[in-house]
């Protein structure tokens, strides 16, 4: 039996400080540093799985990306590097045209067994694994708020 990518594939919502948000920027999107304790989630990642990116001090969503590669430990021994996982963006807007969260979140599944206004508790760790649901729900608006304002998508076509 053959298994469809589309029906194996993961959707994931990394959360980062706007520091990490801008170092990965830095990085054009192709290299995501994820914390030592998030091995095992980093492991599940396979090329082709999506990531939604949320800037987590300025509760916006950030953009998406595939993995584009299964991910690593970096440097030598391994047990206390930090988790590699290679990327190729997909929307990256700019900082005046993220998506706020406050405003999309409250309505996604992965936030209803918080109270309303606590959704924000639902993204305190740095990798989640998200419905495809909630994931195309974020990326429409995304999309839909890069062509309203003329931001660039990445020639992947997504």
């Amino acid at each position: 039996m053959t298994v469809n990518r589309l029906d194996a594939m993961n959707f994931w919502m990394v959360t980062l400080t706007p520091q990490e948000y801008e170092a990965l920027r830095a990085r054009q999107f192709a290299t995501l540093f994820l914390h030592p304790r998030h091995r095992r989630k980093a492991d599940r990642m396979a090329p082709g799985d999506r990531v939604l990116l949320f800037v987590k001090k300025r509760q916006v969503f950030a953009g998406t990306a595939t993995v584009a590669g299964s991910a690593h430990v970096e440097g030598e021994g391994g047990a206390s590097g930090r988790v590699v996982v290679p990327l190729q963006g997909n929307i990256m807007p700019d900082d005046a045209h993220m998506v706020d969260a406050r405003l999309l979140a409250p309505s996604l599944e992965y936030v209803k067994r918080w109270r309303p206004e606590d959704w924000p508790l639902a993204f305190w760790e740095q990798v989640h694994l998200l419905s495809r649901r909630d994931f195309e729900v974020v990326e429409a608006e995304l999309r839909r708020a890069s062509r309203a304002r003329g931001v660039r998508q990445a020639l992947s076509g997504t």
